[in-house]
């Protein structure tokens, strides 16, 4: 059993209260940055054409997305998650849970629900703040997921493309010499691909490390 919620003061359960609210918090959007990076990096990529005017591939792999089932499901149910939309991400983790007949979802930071659309097929996957998760198998009267988009996120982004030819720079339709499609590439940090088109990257890290600065204070 979990004793975490009843330790408080002292310097355990300072480092405990750094964790929940400073650490955990860090991690996920960092981890959110770099999704939303990786994913919009080899869209921009994929629209251009390279040095020998093929379309251009992935720059960058996917990260990794997690989905825990519950140590005590009874069921024989996974879930498996995948990036939709980074403009809607959220830095947070979910859980899953199913009653014997309907599925919900609650935000782990808050405890609040969160809407959800969809069947959870593959057809039809659930969908909710830039994301879609299909069950597979049979989920049990109680059974949970612990659903953590963005707590590894940071460390699974790595280069899969080393030939800087394979570098879409040129628009689509571009002649020889064409940069437009390079100019995107390089200005993808400023770009407003966050919070719904409201927010850059640049603009998310800055607040995460005024953020971390404040509660170090």
């Amino acid at each position: 059993a979990s004793v975490t919620a009843q330790l408080s003061g002292g310097t355990l359960g300072g480092l405990l209260d750094a964790r929940g609210e400073l650490i955990e918090p860090a991690r996920n959007e960092i981890g959110r940055l770099a999704a939303a990076l990786s994913l919009r990096l080899n869209e921009i990529n994929a629209q251009g054409l390279d040095l020998a005017g093929v379309p251009g591939g992935a720059l960058l792999s996917a990260p990794a997305t997690a989905a825990r089932p519950a140590a005590d499901n009874t069921g024989t149910a996974t879930a498996a998650v995948t990036y939709a939309d980074s403009a809607q991400l959220r830095a947070d983790e979910y859980l899953l849970s199913f009653d014997g007949s309907n599925y919900a979802l609650r935000s782990v930071a808050t405890g609040a629900p969160v809407s959800l659309a969809g069947s959870g097929t593959a057809a039809d996957p659930f969908v909710f703040d830039g994301l879609e998760v299909v069950v597979s198998g049979g989920a049990a009267a109680g059974d949970r997921f612990l659903i953590q988009p963005f707590r590894a996120a940071a460390g699974d982004v790595a280069v899969v493309e080393t030939d800087p030819r394979r570098v879409a720079a040129a628009a689509a339709l571009g002649a020889v010499g064409d940069n437009r499609n390079a100019l995107l590439l390089a200005g993808v940090a400023s770009e407003r691909i966050l919070e719904g088109g409201a927010a850059s990257a640049v603009s998310v890290n800055a607040t995460l490390i005024a953020r971390a600065g404040s509660a170090a204070q």
